[in-house]
C-alpha cells in the first residue's frame, strides 16, 4: 500500500474551484417545460413516466394525471426523453424562451417489450444495458407479503450467487449473507450494507453468547420500506467501495414520494408456524422397559432395577412427550402503513410498521416497531435536497438451544419420558422431587428471562446542485446510532440450574455511532452525443466510528422477584471499554458507452484507515470492466429475437479493512 498525502479539504476546494469558472461562463436565462404524457392508444395519462432533459442530469416523473414539470431549462432548443415500462421510449424537442412556461405534450406508444431497467450502482445509477459488472436487483414486489423479520432474510432465494443462511431457529436472530462465498478466515464475511447512499453498521453488538443465537444490526430495517435492493457481486462493481467490498456490497434504496395526489397504503398479514417434524422418542412405558432390559443384560439384579426406578407397572405410569410441551404453533403478524405524495417542489413518504413473531419454541419471540420519513425538496431550479429519518426498536427474547446441555430444546430431548412436568405438589419437577436428570425445560421457560432491546436511528441529508448542464455536485451527511441493552435472568426458582447461587443476573449495554460525510461530482459531458456517452464521478468521503460497552453480572438475590443485577449480593463479572476508528477515502469512476454496443468502465478508490499503522494506512483499489452487446451489431442483429446478449469481463481489487470486532463477554450459562 502507498500513502496518499492529498487532504480532504484540499481535494474539495480544488474540485469546486475547477467547476466555478465554467458555472459563471454558462450562466444563462431559463424557462419551464411542462406537459402531459399520454397513452397513444387509450388516450389516458401515463403516471410514473421518467422525463429527462437530454444532455443533463435533470429528470422528473409524471404525476397521477400524467403531468410533468421541468424548471430551470436553458433558453433555446431543449430535448426531453420520456420512458416508461410498457411503452416505447420517445424523444421530443421544444423551444424554451426566457421566463416562459412552454407546453410539450408527449404521446407514448404501448409495446410488449420493456425498457432496460435502471439499477442503482455505487454513487449513482445506470441502465442495466450499460452495466459491465456483476450485480443482481431485488425489487419491492419480490419481497412483498413475505413473512421475514429483516432485510437480510429478504435476499434468500432471490439473487444468484448470494447464499443466505439462518443460523438458528430463534425469530429475529442474525442471518449469514455470503456473496460468492467467504473471503476471510479471521475477518468478517458479511457484505457492506449501504442505505440510501450511506454505509451503515451491520455487526453483532450482543455481548452474550447464546450458543449460536447471534444478532445482526440489519434486522431493524423494515422490508416494507424498501424500493430496491442491488447486490454488487464482483470486484468491478464493488471496487468503488474499496477496503470494505471484499464480501460484496448490498445497496438498499428506500421508497420516496411521487408528485401527485396523497396516497395511503396499508399492507399486513398474519399467519402461524410450527415445527415441521419432531424427533420420535420413546414413551414412558417403552423407556422403562428399555432401561430395565439394558440393566438386566449388564448383570443388574431386580432389586437394582427397582432402586433405579425402572419397574414395569410401577415407574411407567407417566408418559411425557417433552417436545410437545415446549414446541407450539406460534403466530407471526405484520402491519405497515404508508403515506406519500407531494406538489411540484416537495414530495414525501412517511411510514410506520409493526412486526411480531413468536418462536415455535416457548419463551422465544421477536418484536419490531419502526418508522420512516423521507422528504424531497426542489429548492431552486438547480438545487434540491433529500432527507431521511428512520427510527426502530427491536426486542429479542432468545433461548439457549445450540452448543448446550441446559436449554429448553436440548432438555426436552434429554429428559426421561416417565417423569411428569409437575410433581405431586404442583411445582415443576426437579431432580430431588421427581428424579428428573436435566433441568426441567418448562421451568426454564417460565422463570428465566432474556430480553435484548435495540434502539436505532438512521438519518441522512443529501444536497444536489447542478453546477452546469453536465456537472452536478452531490453532498451527503449521514448518521447511524445504535444502542443495545441485553438482560439475562437465571431465576433461583429453576432449582436445578440457579438455585445453588440464589439466582444469576447480568446486564450489558453496547452502543455504536457512525458519521459519514461525502461529496462528489457527476460529469456527463457527452450526454445526447451521437459519438457515445461518458459518465464520470470524482469525490471523497470521511467516516467516523465510535463504540462503547459495559457489562456486569451478579449472583445471590434475596427474592426471585428482584431481577436487576443491582440487587445482587455478589458481583462476579464486570467489563467496560471504548473504541474508535476512522476512514478517509478518495474515489473516481468513468463509464463509456459507444453506439450502445461497446461498453467500458473503470474505477479507482484509495482508503485510509486508522485501523492500520502510519506506514501502511492507505490502500488503493482499481477496477476495470468491458462489455460487448453483440445483439447490437448489424451483422448479428438476428440474434436479438432471443433477447439482449452481452459479453462482459472484469478485473478489480477489493479489500477487508480489519479483523472482525468482537463484543463477546463470557457468561456463566451452563454448557
Amino acid at each position: 500500500m502507498r500513502r496518499l498525502k492529498v487532504g480532504w479539504r484540499l481535494l474539495v476546494v480544488a474540485l469546486i474551484a475547477a467547476a466555478m469558472p465554467y458555472q459563471r461562463a454558462t450562466a444563462q436565462a431559463t424557462g419551464v417545460l411542462r406537459g402531459t404524457v399520454i397513452d397513444s392508444t387509450s388516450q389516458q395519462p401515463v403516471a410514473g413516466a421518467q422525463v429527462q432533459l437530454v444532455g443533463t442530469n435533470r429528470a422528473t416523473y409524471t404525476d397521477a394525471a400524467g403531468v410533468y414539470r421541468l424548471t430551470g431549462v436553458p433558453v433555446g432548443e431543449a430535448t426531453v426523453r420520456v420512458q416508461r415500462i410498457g411503452f416505447a421510449q420517445r424523444t421530443v424537442t421544444a423551444i424554451v424562451t426566457d421566463g416562459a412556461t412552454v407546453a410539450a405534450d408527449i404521446l407514448l406508444q404501448p409495446v410488449i417489450t420493456t425498457l432496460s431497467q435502471v439499477v442503482v450502482v455505487g454513487y449513482g445509477s445506470s441502465s442495466r444495458a450499460e452495466v459491465t459488472g456483476a450485480l443482481t436487483t431485488v425489487s419491492a414486489a419480490d419481497i412483498r407479503n413475505t413473512p421475514i423479520a429483516g432485510v437480510d432474510a429478504a435476499l434468500q432465494g432471490k439473487a444468484a450467487g448470494v447464499q443466505v443462511t439462518q443460523n438458528s431457529g430463534n425469530p429475529g436472530n442474525g442471518i449469514s449473507v455470503r456473496v460468492r462465498g467467504s473471503s476471510s478466515l479471521t475477518a468478517s464475511n458479511q457484505p457492506l450494507f449501504v442505505i440510501d447512499g450511506a454505509p451503515v453498521q451491520t455487526g453483532d453488538f450482543s455481548q452474550v453468547g447464546f450458543g449460536g443465537q447471534d444478532l445482526t444490526a440489519v434486522t431493524n430495517l423494515n422490508p416494507d420500506e424498501i424500493e430496491t435492493i442491488t447486490i454488487l457481486k464482483d470486484a468491478a462493481s464493488a471496487g468503488i467501495y474499496g477496503s470494505r467490498a471484499s464480501n460484496g456490497v448490498v445497496l438498499i434504496t428506500t421508497k420516496r414520494g411521487i408528485t401527485g395526489a396523497n396516497r395511503i397504503t396499508f399492507n399486513g398479514y398474519t399467519g402461524w408456524q410450527k415445527a415441521e417434524k419432531l424427533l420420535h422418542m420413546l414413551s414412558g412405558p417403552e423407556y422403562v422397559a428399555y432401561m430395565a432390559e439394558g440393566m438386566r443384560n449388564d448383570g443388574y439384579t431386580d432389586q437394582d432395577i427397582a432402586d433405579f426406578g425402572f419397574v414395569t407397572g410401577v415407574n411407567d405410569l407417566v408418559s411425557t412427550n417433552w417436545q410437545s410441551e415446549v414446541y407450539r404453533t406460534a403466530p407471526v403478524r405484520d402491519a405497515s402503513m404508508g403515506l406519500s405524495g407531494g406538489s411540484g417542489r416537495v414530495r414525501y413518504y412517511v411510514s410506520g410498521s409493526y412486526f411480531g413473531q413468536d418462536g415455535v419454541q416457548i419463551a422465544s419471540a421477536y418484536n419490531r416497531s419502526s418508522g420512516r420519513a423521507n422528504i424531497d425538496i426542489d429548492a431552486t431550479e438547480r438545487l434540491s435536497f433529500k432527507a431521511s429519518l428512520a427510527l426502530a426498536r427491536e426486542v429479542n427474547y432468545r433461548v439457549v438451544s445450540d452448543n448446550t446441555i441446559s436449554g429448553i430444546g436440548p432438555n426436552a430431548i434429554a429428559d426421561q419420558p416417565n417423569i411428569p412436568v409437575r410433581d405431586a405438589s404442583g411445582a415443576f419437577s426437579t431432580n430431588n422431587s421427581s428424579g428428573i436428570q436435566y433441568t426441567n425445560p418448562l421451568a426454564i421457560a417460565a422463570f428465566d428471562y432474556n430480553p435484548t432491546t435495540t434502539n436505532r436511528a438512521l438519518a441522512n441529508v443529501e444536497a444536489n446542485y447542478n453546477v452546469a448542464n453536465w456537472v452536478q455536485f452531490t453532498g451527503r451527511v449521514a448518521g447511524d446510532q445504535l444502542v443495545l441493552h441485553e438482560r439475562i435472568w437465571g431465576s433461583p426458582l429453576v432449582v436445578d440450574e440457579n438455585g445453588g447461587v440464589g439466582g444469576d443476573a447480568s446486564s450489558g449495554y453496547n452502543s455504536g455511532n457512525r458519521f459519514v460525510g461525502e461529496g462528489f461530482f457527476t460529469l456527463t459531458p457527452w450526454a445526447g452525443s451521437s459519438r457515445g456517452t461518458l459518465t464520470a464521478i470524482i469525490g471523497a468521503s470521511t467516516e467516523r466510528n465510535k463504540t462503547e460497552l459495559n457489562f456486569v453480572e451478579g449472583t445471590g438475590f434475596s427474592s426471585p422477584a428482584l431481577h436487576d443485577v443491582g440487587s445482587a449480593t455478589t458481583v462476579t463479572t464486570y467489563d467496560g471499554s471504548r473504541g474508535a476508528n476512522n476512514l478517509v477515502s478518495y474515489f473516481a469512476r468513468a463509464n463509456f458507452n459507444f453506439a450502445e454496443r461497446y461498453l467500458a468502465s473503470a474505477s479507482f478508490r484509495a482508503d485510509g484507515s486508522s485501523r492500520f499503522g502510519p506506514n501502511n494506512r492507505y490502500g488503493v483499489f482499481p477496477a476495470v470492466s468491458l462489455g460487448w452487446v453483440i445483439t447490437q451489431e448489424p451483422m448479428l442483429s438476428a440474434l436479438s429475437r432471443l433477447g439482449s446478449i452481452k459479453l462482459r469481463g472484469s478485473l478489480g481489487t477489493t479489500g477487508n479493512q480489519g479483523p472482525a470486532e468482537s463484543h463477546r463477554t463470557t457468561l456463566a450459562i451452563p454448557i
